[in-house]
């Protein structure tokens, strides 16, 4: 049988952090390379700058994506729950949560957060809608 230890401070910190998270969806307003960026909530409009070198690129500034925004002393932590869309698929982004019963609130959206999870399949469906390029049966280009 397994036995349990007590959780370290550190870990029951940021256990914690993650379980009162802000889950929203964001716009990336604008970006500083490598070091942060700039992200307004599209639900109520407040702003957040996040310090992630890794989301903070110039390839995604203006893109929409799901975040917990987890909040430790000073610090706040971006977590990704879904996919970075263009600011163009936002209202089919909506659309879908709204398709799976999700109220677009904070609270419909804690309330449901495991929905989030299915964005990528919605978002693979939509990449490969817009990709696919009529072909012959010689898979020739027909354009």
């Amino acid at each position: 049988m397994l036995t349990r230890r007590p959780l370290h401070a550190v870990d029951r910190v940021l256990i914690q952090a993650r379980s009162e998270a802000l889950l929203s969806i964001f716009r990336i307003d604008s970006v500083r390379s490598g070091e942060s960026l700039e992200v307004e909530d599209v639900l109520d409009g407040e702003r957040h700058t996040l310090f992630d070198p890794d989301l903070a690129t110039e390839a995604f500034e203006g893109w929409v994506l799901p975040l917990r925004l987890a909040r430790v002393q000073r610090w706040t932590f971006p977590l990704l729950a879904g996919p970075q869309v263009p600011s163009t698929r936002l209202e089919g982004m909506l659309e879908r949560l709204k398709s799976y019963g999700l109220e677009l609130t904070h609270e419909g959206l804690r309330s449901g957060a495991h929905l989030l999870g299915r964005l990528w399949s919605w978002y693979l469906e939509e990449q490969m809608a817009s990709t696919q390029e009529p072909r012959s049966e010689d898979a020739d280009s027909l354009e």
